[in-house]
């Protein structure tokens, strides 16, 4: 298991963590790989929309809320 932070919190919308983007995308590539949110008032559609607009390429079937 991995645990790891995607973005800073922040007015606007977060800031990305530099190389997460990056990161997520070649662990696609080599691995199966899921992502858990404490964000308990965000549906996963809502986190899905809010983490393509910071650059994150994440299937819904994947994020668990």
């Amino acid at each position: 298991m991995i645990i790891g932070v995607l973005y800073n919190s922040a007015p606007g919308g977060g800031a990305v963590i530099p190389g997460s983007v990056e990161a997520v995308k070649r662990l696609y590539a080599e691995s199966k790989v899921r992502f858990v949110s404490n964000e308990s008032t965000s549906t996963p559609l809502k986190l899905q929309e809010k983490l393509r607009r910071l650059g994150y390429d994440i299937d819904i079937a994947h994020l668990f809320t």
